[in-house]
Parts: C-alpha cells; sequence; structure tokens
C-alpha cells in the first residue's frame, strides 16, 4: 500500500509527530476513536481564508470612526452591564444568590 510505504514505523510510534500520514496512522491504531457531527464548517481552518479573501476583493465602503475602539468598548461594557445589572435587580430567579451578591461583575467574586 503506498500509504504505509510514504510513512517511517518511528513516525507512525511517535504521538508527537507532524507528518499528516503520521498522525492519521496514529489514530487508526488508537485504543478510543470517538465521531461526532460537526455543523457546517465554522470555525474551521480553510473557511477563514475564504472570507478574508472575499473581503479583500470586494469592492465596499471603508468605515471610519470618530472614536477609538477602546472608547466603544468601553461604552458598549458600561451598558451592557447596566442591563444586566437591570435584568438582575428585577428579576425572579436566583433571589437566594442576589442576597449574596446584588451587584454583577464582569470579573469572578472569589
Amino acid at each position: 500500500m503506498a500509504l504505509g510505504q510514504m510513512t517511517s514505523t518511528s513516525e507512525s510510534i511517535n504521538p508527537k509527530a507532524r507528518n499528516e500520514i503520521a498522525i492519521f496512522t496514529n489514530r487508526l491504531e488508537a485504543q478510543n476513536i470517538y465521531l461526532s457531527w460537526v455543523k457546517a464548517h465554522s470555525g474551521y481552518f480553510g473557511n477563514e481564508h475564504y472570507f478574508a479573501k472575499q473581503a479583500i476583493e470586494i469592492p465596499s465602503n471603508v468605515l471610519t470612526l470618530k472614536y477609538p475602539i477602546s472608547h466603544l468598548k468601553r461604552v458598549l461594557q458600561k451598558d451592557l452591564l447596566t442591563k444586566w445589572q437591570n435584568i438582575w435587580t428585577y428579576g425572579d430567579t436566583g433571589r437566594p444568590t442576589y442576597v449574596i451578591a446584588p451587584k454583577v461583575y464582569l470579573k469572578p467574586l472569589h
């Protein structure tokens, strides 16, 4: 088999091998193989390249911001925390926890 001739025995045994055929062989010989279904291809190598290429090739209007991105992030974060606090303060769930932690934070309390 041509596939077997392309990899050396030492490569197929090495778990840190970078050769794709050796990695494939390791996975075939593994004791625990799990299969799972992946919805579409989002977040997988290759698609990002496609969208980056699209962004470069398709003519579009350039968006200019009047404020620095850090300012926009800060404003959005403040708005998010205000809305989250209102939901937490006036909500019906989590009341025992609300007694202990009535204010919401982005960082853990511990």
